[in-house]
Formats: C-alpha cells, sequence, structure tokens
C-alpha cells in the first residue's frame, strides 16, 4: 500500500514539474504564462523546486524500502520469511536506538520485581508467594529476568525512567535468540497509542474472537505490515502459531476511555491464540489507577536514578553538561526537588 501511494506522489509531482518547467522557461525568455497563471508566476520556479524535491525524497524513500527484504504473503511457511523478517526487526530496533540517548552512553537502570501489582496465573491456584518487592541486582540482565518471570513482564516506571529502553534492550535480546534458534518466536515491538478499542467484526476475522477482540488483532496485524512489512495474512498465522512475542509499549499512551480494556483483551487474546511471551510497559500511576490488573505474571518497577548514578550520566556525556554535573553535585536543594519530581511523577 505504502508503495502505490509513493508511486502515486512520485508521479503526481513528476508530472506537475514537467508541466510547469516550459512554462517557467517560457516567461524567463520573455513570452507569456497562460492567463489562469499569469498572477502566480513569481512561484513558478519555487514550485518546481518543491516538487523536484519531494520526488526526489519519494524516490529515496522507495530506494530504500526496495532494499529490505521481502516478506512473501503468498504464504506463512515461506523458507524467507522469517528470516527476513528478522532483519526488518533488527533494522527497526537499530534506527529505534539510534535516536535515543541509550545509543551515546547508558546509565544502568535500578530494577524492583514486584509480583504484587499483576494477577498471575498461577496465583488461581496455589498459594501466592511472597508479593513484597524484591530488589533485582543492577548487573541482572533483562532477558533474564523476563525468562525468571515465565516470559510474561510488566515493565513500570516514571515517566522518561526509561520503560522503552528497557523493552528495546529485552527485543533485542529476543531477537538474537530467534537468530540462533528457529524454534523461538520473532519479537515485535508495537506502540499501544494508537490502538482505539474498537470492536467490529470483518469479514477476515476469526468467529472466534469478541468484537473488541477482533479490532485489536486487526490493529496489530496493521502495525505489522506497517512496522515491519509482515503482510497481515501471514502476522495472522504466526500469531496463531505462537511464532510472535508481543512487547506492547505504552498502556498509558491509550486513550483513558479505552485503557481498561486492554486487560480483558489480552485475557482473551491468550486464550484464542498462542502468546508465549508478552511485556507491557507502563507509567507507574497510571497503572495504578487501572480498575483491572493486567494477568502476567511479574512485574519490573524502574527505580529512580541514585544522585552517584546522574553524576557519572554527565560525566560520561562529557563537557556540553558541565555546568549540569556541578549544580546537582553542589546544590543539595537541587537535588532533593529534582529527585523527589522524579518519585512523584
Amino acid at each position: 500500500m505504502r508503495a502505490v501511494l509513493r508511486g502515486v506522489v512520485l508521479v503526481v509531482t513528476v508530472s506537475l514539474a514537467l508541466v510547469l518547467l516550459p512554462i517557467a522557461i517560457n516567461v524567463g525568455t520573455g513570452g507569456t504564462a497562460p492567463a489562469f497563471l499569469a498572477p502566480y508566476v513569481g512561484w513558478v520556479w519555487p514550485a518546481i523546486g518543491v516538487l523536484w524535491v519531494v520526488a526526489v525524497l519519494t524516490a529515496l524513500f522507495e530506494l530504500r524500502d526496495r532494499r529490505l527484504p521481502i516478506i512473501s504473503n503468498r504464504g506463512a511457511d515461506q523458507p524467507r520469511n522469517r528470516p527476513n523478517a528478522l532483519a526488518r526487526i533488527d533494522r527497526y530496533f537499530s534506527e529505534r536506538r539510534a535516536g535515543s540517548l541509550a545509543a551515546r552512553t547508558r546509565v544502568a537502570l535500578a530494577l524492583d520485581e514486584h509480583p504484587g501489582v499483576v494477577v498471575r496465573p498461577y496465583d488461581l491456584f496455589v498459594q501466592p508467594l511472597d508479593s513484597a518487592p524484591r530488589r533485582v541486582p543492577n548487573e541482572a540482565d533483562i532477558a533474564g529476568v523476563f525468562d525468571e518471570l515465565q516470559d510474561s513482564m510488566l515493565i513500570l516506571g516514571a515517566p522518561g525512567a526509561g520503560k522503552t529502553t528497557l523493552l528495546l534492550d529485552l527485543a533485542r535480546n529476543l531477537a538474537k535468540n530467534a537468530h540462533v534458534d528457529k524454534g523461538q518466536p520473532l519479537p515485535v515491538v508495537v506502540d499501544l497509542a494508537g490502538w482505539t478499542a474498537q470492536s467490529s467484526y470483518k469479514n477476515d476475522d476469526d468467529p472466534s474472537d469478541s468484537p473488541l477482540v477482533a479490532g485489536f488483532v486487526r490493529w496489530l496485524l496493521y502495525e505489522l505490515d506497517d512496522r515491519y512489512g509482515i503482510p497481515p495474512a501471514v502476522g495472522r498465522t504466526w500469531l496463531s502459531n505462537g511464532e510472535l512475542t508481543l512487547l506492547l509499549d505504552g498502556l498509558d499512551e491509550i486513550a483513558e476511555p479505552s485503557r481498561a480494556k486492554l486487560a480483558p483483551v489480552l485475557e482473551e487474546l491468550r486464550r484464542n491464540y498462542r502468546i508465549g511471551q508478552l511485556a507491557v510497559t507502563c507509567r507507574t500511576n497510571d497503572y495504578e489507577r487501572l480498575p483491572h490488573k493486567l494477568r502476567l505474571f511479574g512485574a519490573v518497577h524502574i527505580r529512580p536514578l541514585t544522585r552517584e548514578q546522574v553524576l557519572d550520566y554527565f560525566t560520561t556525556v562529557g563537557p556540553a553538561l558541565d555546568g549540569a554535573r556541578a549544580a546537582i553535585e553542589q546544590d543539595d536543594a537541587l537535588w532533593e526537588l529534582v529527585n523527589s519530581r522524579s518519585c512523584s511523577t
């Protein structure tokens, strides 16, 4: 669909430029423009320039996409579909991290495990385990924590605490495993902000899905196609066969009236599809206000950074933040203000 749209844009812009070019040359050599263009003669050359820039950018985007491996829509079991999808997934993760501060320097995120903030499936059958927060060692790998929590995890933290960065770290680790072991599902990071909780059926929906879940699956398949080039037919098959790890970013970014609907959607999704691995991120305060908790095996909470970690970060970045580093280091009142705001958001 995107390729068709880009083709239309390219044809239209080039055609308009070719129509305007002779008129501009004619006017520039002493001729006259058509009557309908006479009032706009001064804008002809700038318009041609803009059209050519649009055409060049469109062509470059199309060329870039054509360099990406193609995922065949003719069958989910095509031998090249999985490695092609992994190549697109790797590229997306790399581009996402390249645009963040995490690509330049990294502050180790401190984590607390909070099993009590989710309803774990085994709580329904055995005596619940101790729900008191347990500190996770700083050197612990997020993939190891995810494995310990039975591949089913909630990531909580304040705004800007690093939830998305942590989710991308998890995704990259899972992608490495998927490259080595063909039996491992493909990790896909999806932003929840675009989900509107629409309830409706269409011809290609699974009849066993409720209208709300059918709408969620259609939205998810569209996101996979748009972001990773995974055709909806392939994505639906992989979702049904348990070949996708869903890493859902930003529960708090969902429009507030729809947030409470995610818990029942995920519960039904896991009944109707083989969702073996699932992670969700959310701001702590927004999650605490939800009427329904997510049914996951556990949760981690990103602790606020210590003063020493912040100072180490400023030192790593370099002279550009020397002023901020000195202020935080020397002014206790400023640090208390910063720390109290980060803990309360």
